[in-house]
């Protein structure tokens, strides 16, 4: 089956410094696309608080970054503040490929830029394309796809500069190194990952129908937490985790949590 990612876009980095500055930058470690084709990863405030996710494989001498269309030049805006006097040009390369997820990877003359899913497997290939097939399925398909998963996309499944990333099973998604040395925000996700458990996490849950995203989860009379991307009665959601045995509710409905 092939999907239109459309919210996707295609950001390029390249320059004598652009792995290093990549390194200081991301939460993955860099160095596993010496034998990996792709890597998940995100980018972090100084303080460690979640800003974007996204994905970087590479190309011959350019590092592609496949991030949400709406977040690329947020995100290289964000990436350019730590570039100071290296050599790292950016280059928006959204209006020259397309993504398609792929069940299966695509024939080399059909995409000659495409990963399997670093995340998960049974999310199948990432595969860009200059120019779509004439019969594939809209992003709906994939989303509802990613939410049985229980798989989080970070422009709607987490609360920029607030949230950390072991709240969003960064993990266990393959996104984060904990080997690595220094980057920005490394402290903070250090320290909750050695000391600390985490206060919020994303789960799974049910519902009934579909609401906006950021609808407040209630316990009672108290704010439990937030619904994020849901679609056909199935959703993600960020939870405190002292309520997940109590009884929630959305909207006057109750909601049941399925997987963490």
């Amino acid at each position: 089956m092939l999907t239109h990612l459309s919210d996707r876009a295609l950001l390029g980095l390249k320059g004598n410094d652009t792995e290093s500055f990549l390194q200081s930058v991301i939460t993955n470690d860099i160095q596993r696309l010496k034998n990996e084709a792709c890597i998940y990863t995100a980018h972090l405030t100084t303080k460690g608080k979640f800003l974007f996710d996204f994905f970087i494989s590479k190309k011959d001498d350019m590092f592609l970054i496949d991030c949400n269309k709406n977040e690329l030049m947020p995100l290289a805006q964000s990436l350019h503040k730590y570039v100071v006097s290296k050599n790292v040009e950016f280059h928006d390369l959204s209006e020259d490929y397309k993504l398609i997820s792929s069940d299966v990877a695509l024939d080399k003359n059909e995409s000659d830029i495409q990963y399997q899913d670093p995340r998960l497997e049974a999310l199948g290939f990432r595969c860009w394309v200059k120019e779509l097939p004439e019969s594939i399925n809209p992003l709906e398909n994939y989303t509802l796809k990613r939410l049985n998963l229980g798989i989080i996309d970070g422009a709607y499944d987490a609360i920029k500069e607030k949230t950390l990333i072991n709240e969003l099973n960064f993990e266990s998604l393959n996104g984060v190194s904990f080997n690595k040395g220094c980057y920005v925000g490394q402290e903070l996700t250090a320290r909750t990952k050695f000391r600390t458990e985490p206060k919020k996490k994303i789960f799974k849950v049910k519902l009934s129908g579909e609401t906006e995203i950021g609808s407040v989860i209630l316990c009672g009379k108290m704010d439990a937490g937030w619904m994020f991307t849901n679609k056909d009665g199935v959703g993600l959601a960020l939870i405190r985790t002292r309520y997940i045995n109590k009884d929630l509710t959305l909207g006057g409905q109750p909601i049941e949590i399925l997987t963490a």
